[in-house]
């Protein structure tokens, strides 16, 4: 837990239930009715009222969470290298794999 509120750089509430999809989409449901229909106008008010949040918390180390931001950013300039065209490697080798896997059937 303390990864992702580095990662996020954002405080980590640890919630009380076992049931934490099922409690998220009633918390959901209730804001998607409004406070006119019985529900709740924000996540917030519903999770105050539904929720039942241990006194848990996990508070990002700011340090910490530089770092996983310039490793964010070194990411997403491999990603744009690799994944949007910048250089064919990865077409490339897989052609080469395709290849290889073609001579070894046709043997």
């Amino acid at each position: 837990m303390q990864i992702y509120a580095d990662v996020l750089d954002m405080d980590i509430k640890i919630a009380g239930s076992s049931q934490n999809p099922a409690l998220s989409s009633a918390i959901w449901g209730a804001v998607a009715a409004g406070k006119s229909r019985g529900g709740f106008d924000t996540v917030d008010e519903a999770i105050k009222v539904m929720a039942n949040q241990q006194n848990i918390v996990y508070h990002p180390d700011p340090d910490t969470a530089r770092i996983y931001d310039k490793l964010y950013e070194e990411y997403e300039i491999l990603h744009d290298y690799f994944g949007r065209g910048t250089n064919d490697v990865m077409k490339r080798l897989k052609d080469l794999a395709e290849r290889q896997r073609n001579k070894h059937i046709n043997r």
